[in-house]
């Protein structure tokens, strides 16, 4: 928790305590080099809790709140382009089909010699 920035200007008793609501850590993998990636992302989110006013500093501003429970979450995000991927898979499913029909012939051409 973070009572100290909740000061206004020229104030020494803040107003409201700030905390971390959300934190989400994005990882994108580089396209053609998947044992790389690119700098993770950390995305934070925070919350505010108003005071009463009683508090004569920071620290019994924090003090405050006692054992009150604020709700958090962190979420790992794991990302790739799939450009490349798609093009992949459409490469081998012709290749699939292109010797599905050459076995598919063979069996033709066996049937009519026998």
């Amino acid at each position: 928790m973070d009572a100290a920035s909740g000061l206004a200007k020229d104030d020494s008793v803040p107003s409201v305590v700030q905390y971390l609501t959300s934190a989400t850590l994005t990882t994108t993998i580089i396209v053609y080099t998947p044992t790389n990636i690119y700098p993770p992302l950390l995305d934070l989110s925070y919350g505010t809790i108003a005071l009463d006013g009683g508090a004569e500093d920071a620290e019994d501003a924090a003090a405050a709140l006692g054992d009150k429970q604020l709700p958090s979450r962190f979420v790992s995000k794991y990302t790739m382009e799939l450009d490349e991927t798609l093009r992949v898979v459409t490469i081998v499913f012709v290749i699939a089909m292109v010797l599905w029909g050459l076995g598919w012939l063979m069996q033709v051409k066996v049937r009519v010699k026998s």
